[in-house]
């Protein structure tokens, strides 16, 4: 069965909440993994690694900025004489 997706437009700080919601969540399955022998727990932190892996890289691809003149001096020179 394919998994539909839907695009949803976060800032970056958004991004930021939420990895670090995750970030406790993934510490709290963690303890519950360990403390239980229970197989429910392991899967879901599986999953949510997951998850933050994908959240980690849309928010890396957030923060970057194209570089459109080369910087530098002799960005501004080619900006000036072309």
């Amino acid at each position: 069965m394919l998994e539909t997706k839907n695009c949803v437009d976060f800032s970056e700080h958004d991004l930021d909440l939420i990895e670090s919601a995750l970030h406790t969540q993934e510490k709290i399955l963690a303890v519950q993994s360990r403390a239980s022998g229970n197989n429910t727990a392991k899967v879901r932190l599986n999953e949510l690694k997951s998850v933050l892996r994908r959240v980690r890289r849309k928010n890396a691809k957030a923060t970057q900025t194209p570089c459109r003149s080369g910087g530098g001096l002799g960005g501004f020179a080619r900006a000036l004489f072309g």
